[in-house]
Formats: C-alpha cells, structure tokens, sequence
C-alpha cells in the first residue's frame, strides 16, 4: 500500500505538470525521462527499504520485492507511454512529405516549319508506255531506196546488214511519228541528227539524217505528229526495234 500511494501521487503531480506544458514537444520530451528516472528511484529505494515478504505455507520461497517493483514501474510507464504520453512518440517520429516532380507535359505546339521538315516527299512516279499495235504510220511521203536486211555493197561488193530502211523524199518535207510515245534520245551524227522515240513494251523508232527537229528528250508525242524535216540530201534512214533488236517495219507498214 506504501508503495502504491507514492506511486500513485508521482502519477498525479506529473499528469499535472505535463497537460500544463502539453504544448511544446522538447518539455514533454524531458518530463517522461524525467518520469522514468523518478520511477526507478522510487522503485529502487523501496526495495531497499522493505523486508522480504515469507510464506506462511511455504517458508522456502522468498519474493525479490524488489524486482517486483521494478516489474510494476517498467509496465506502468509502459502504458502511459501507450495512452496519456502517447503523444511524446508520435511527436518524435518526424515524417518528411516528399513531393515527387510533375513530370515533363508534351508540348501540343507543332509547328508548319518541323511538319514540312518531316513530311516524307513521294517520288515521282515515271510513266510507263505500254503499247499494242498491228499497223504503223510511214514516216514521210517517200519511197523506200534500201531495204531491211543483207545486203551487197555496191562499192566494196561484200554482204552487209541493214537494219532499217532507207526513204527517198523531196527536201524540207515533214517526217512524221509512226505510233505515239516519248523522246528517248537526241543526238548528231555522222549522218545527221538522229532522233529515237520510245513507245512502251519494248518497241523504240529511229529517224537518222533529219534536220530541223522540233521536240526536245522527254517529250511526249502523238502519231502522225511532224518531228523534223528531210535533209537536203532527200534521204534519211528509219528503223524499227523491239527490246533493242531490229524489225524489219515493212512488215507493219500500211
């Protein structure tokens, strides 16, 4: 009973004195060690001060009085610390909020500059003949001087081919495309200037020894279309091929 009412006034005084200077953290935190040793003094010099407790039944046994009141305190200041003083542990776990970055928005803004930087541009697409034909055109209103084929040489007497045709017409007369198609090529020769238009699937014309060529390569023809004129020699040389091979074009002449 001793015991409890020292106890029991040290619990009061320092409930007291703590809820008057509840609202600073550094004198809570020294008013529980303060509490804390206070206990264990009391404790301690109880033990001391008591005589050891013999029983009756049992007289072999002896109780440490003292542990007990140790045992006693530790528990006691156990629970305030979990109920009355609780606030002085919360208070000393300090919790650091964190706010992590917001993170980078992308920029909506595109501007016509970068799009047209980026746009992929489409190749341009070549256009690719393609032609079917029975009947070709004459080039010139002219008559056929040399033939497609072998031929002997007047001059040295010995066999040579011809791959084309040679035409006789009157001089400045209009040489006129045979089928529609596209300039290949344009070129100056021993003989003249030579004149190739390609018509798709393989079939290409040659004109040879013609003046005053009126396209340029690239361009697009039609038929019957006046290309040049007939030099002033009155002859020039055309030619038929297909897939780089000639073709005798009196076969398909009308």
């Amino acid at each position: 009973m001793f015991a409890n009412d020292i106890f029991k006034r040290f619990q009061d005084r320092i409930k007291a004195f703590g809820r008057r200077f509840q609202s600073q953290f550094q004198l809570r935190s020294f008013l529980i060690i303060l509490l804390m040793g206070a206990l264990l003094i009391v404790g301690h010099w109880i033990g001391r001060n008591s005589s050891p407790v013999v029983e009756t039944e049992q007289p072999e046994t002896k109780v440490d009085l003292s542990l007990e009141i140790a045992e006693v305190v530790r528990n006691e200041l156990q629970r305030l610390l979990d109920t009355e003083y609780s606030w002085i542990v919360e208070r000393s776990v300090l919790s650091t909020k964190v706010t992590p970055p917001e993170p980078e928005r992308p920029n909506p803004t595109v501007h016509r500059n970068d799009y047209l930087e980026n746009e992929v541009t489409e190749p341009e697409v070549e256009e690719v003949l393609s032609i079917s034909f029975e009947k070709i055109l004459w080039p010139a209103n002219a008559e056929i001087v040399t033939v497609f084929g072998w031929q002997r040489h007047p001059v040295f007497n010995d066999w040579r081919f011809h791959g084309g045709i040679e035409l006789f017409a009157d001089s400045n007369k209009d040489v006129r495309t045979v089928l529609p198609g596209r300039v290949k090529s344009l070129e100056t020769t021993s003989d003249g200037i030579e004149l190739v238009i390609e018509h798709g699937s393989g079939w290409d014309t040659v004109y040879r020894a013609v003046e005053n060529v009126n396209v340029n390569v690239g361009d697009k023809v039609n038929q019957n279309q006046v290309i040049a004129k007939v030099g002033s020699n009155s002859k020039f040389f055309f030619a038929l091929h297909h897939e780089n091979t000639p073709v005798d074009p009196t076969r398909y002449m009308n």
